[in-house]
């Protein structure tokens, strides 16, 4: 499902799309850098970012694998971060996610699939194909909710 209305951050997403952005610089693909957090509770219970599967050759070794206009060598940073909930224990059942990038298609099905609440992204995945994917994304039972900075204030006025 997706929210009607783009939201204005507040400290708490703030400081969650800040991580997913941190996790994002690490990302070996130089196609995109996207970040990801899953949350529980205002607490942290898994990150990932995009790369090669672990022990894999990644983008920045040995190039590219581009299929219909897509690099997949690599697990998107999505998948990461649910593998390594998946690997380490804790349920995401529930949970929130923070994306610097809305979820593709692939993504977003395994993020409903997997029972997470809301997604909460920065920008949207090529947009160029929404018209298509959007009837798709409004058939999950997650929440989709795009986020907006605040307005930058200045020290006079508060």
């Amino acid at each position: 499902m997706i929210a009607k209305e783009t939201v204005i951050s507040h400290k708490w997403q703030k400081r969650f799309i800040d991580l997913a952005r941190f996790w994002a610089q690490f990302m070996t693909c130089d196609r995109a850098h996207v970040g990801a957090v899953i949350v529980r509770d205002k607490r942290v219970i898994a990150s990932g970012y995009g790369g090669a599967p672990s022990g894999s050759h990644t983008c920045d070794q040995v190039g590219h694998a581009i299929f219909k206009g897509h690099c997949v060598r690599t697990v998107h940073a999505e998948m990461n971060a649910i593998a390594q909930a998946a690997r380490f224990g804790p349920s995401v059942d529930g949970c929130d996610i923070y994306c610097t990038l809305m979820p593709c298609w692939n993504c977003a099905k395994m993020i409903s699939a997997v029972g997470i609440a809301r997604v909460y992204y920065e920008d949207v995945y090529h947009p160029e194909e929404w018209d298509f994917y959007k009837p798709l994304y409004e058939n999950l039972k997650t929440l989709f909710i795009r986020l907006e900075s605040p307005p930058e204030t200045t020290g006079a006025a508060k």
